[in-house]
């Protein structure tokens, strides 16, 4: 059993922040009901101390918390304030910030570079990981370059205007005639499909990428890689950074996409209690890009694992989804942790993480 903050000995106070301008708004509002429900159901909500909605119109809707309110009370009602005032407000407000903004501007940098500067304490991480990691690409290759031995699938990273080449780069990379194509720096699986190469399949991969050019920039088309699928979630502790138990997902043919992974019934999720060889491997993989890259307080890694045991890096997920049935809490509560008990820690742990200096004078002639 992995020991964590004792709960009744703090003053911890803690704030959330939910909602955000990003395709996983959804996400992020499923994430907040959950994560309340689960500190309601332990009693400490009473350590909560404001919620803050961002509204998909761009402004905030703050609300001191009370127990009197339903979860979907704080998205309705409040007080609305610009995103100015509500960076200020949570500079001078001294709570610990848990950070619900999932994808584009909440998990890519953005915010946590405002964290920083504003000195919010929270769980927002710090620029270079989530930058990092919130483009697929890129972290790709730097976990390829880190740990040669972890493949990653052939890739095409396509812009619009690669769009009229698209099946001659397809047929020149030798992508196989299996690929999927998902966006570079999106989250949730959204627009993340397989596809077969051949003729009566070219119309719908073309309305995939134009979809997902609505949003992102970059989209990846990549070889489809055969194996089994493992998401393997980490977290630090004041000692060291541990893993949390494993978890396999199975679908009827070796593709989680987004609906398999919205969808009930779409996709069975296993955890594994005892370790394999491959899960030990998994673990310390995930461990090594952990650290590594500097996360600074957890992140969720997927691989696909093929028959002849090689190992495929997917992604990584440095504010994994808290939805009721997402898998990180899932991974939580099998290794007998609840999420309360992991803020808290976390909170705790902060207090502890040294300022590095900001200015140098010196002088130029």
């Amino acid at each position: 059993m992995i020991k964590l903050t004792r709960l009744t000995k703090n003053n911890i106070k803690l704030s959330i922040i939910f909602g955000g301008l990003s395709p996983e708004h959804p996400a992020s509002i499923s994430s907040f009901d959950n994560i309340l429900r689960s500190f309601r159901n332990s009693k400490l909500d009473k350590k909560i101390s404001a919620i803050y909605f961002f509204d998909k119109e761009g402004t905030v809707v703050y609300n001191p918390y009370t127990s009197e309110k339903q979860p979907v009370d704080f998205l309705l009602s409040g007080e609305k304030i610009d995103l100015g005032t509500a960076v200020r407000r949570m500079s001078e407000q001294k709570t610990f910030f848990i950070n619900l903004l999932h994808g584009n501007l909440g998990e890519d940098g953005h915010i946590q570079g405002i964290a920083r500067y504003f000195k919010i304490k929270g769980t927002f991480g710090t620029v270079l990981p989530s930058s990092l990691s919130m483009s697929k690409y890129h972290m790709a290759h730097y976990v390829n370059s880190l740990l040669p031995s972890v493949k990653i699938p052939n890739t095409l990273l396509l812009t619009e205007n690669n769009l009229e080449s698209i099946f001659t780069l397809i047929t020149e990379d030798n992508l196989g005639k299996d690929i999927v194509i998902k966006p570079n720096s999106l989250g949730a699986s959204l627009f993340t499909k397989k596809f077969s190469i051949h003729e009566n399949e070219k119309n719908p991969i073309l309305k995939n990428l134009y979809d997902i050019f609505d949003y992102d920039h970059f989209s990846l088309v990549q070889q489809f890689i055969k194996g089994k699928e493992y998401s393997v979630g980490c977290i630090r502790l004041p000692e060291k950074i541990i893993a949390l138990h494993v978890m396999e997902i199975i679908t009827p043919d070796n593709f989680f996409g987004h609906d398999e992974k919205h969808k009930i019934n779409r996709a069975e999720e296993v955890i594994i209690i005892q370790d394999t060889e491959i899960t030990k491997k998994l673990k310390q993989l995930s461990i090594k890009i952990f650290e590594s890259i500097g996360y600074e307080f957890m992140c969720r890694f997927d691989f696909i694992v093929t028959e002849s045991g090689d190992i495929y890096f997917l992604e990584a997920n440095p504010i994994p989804g808290m939805m009721k049935n997402s898998i990180f809490p899932k991974m939580l509560k099998e290794s007998n942790l609840s999420i309360p008990e992991l803020f808290f820690t976390f909170a705790s742990m902060s207090k502890n993480i040294p300022e590095k200096k900001s200015i140098f004078n010196y002088t130029i002639e």
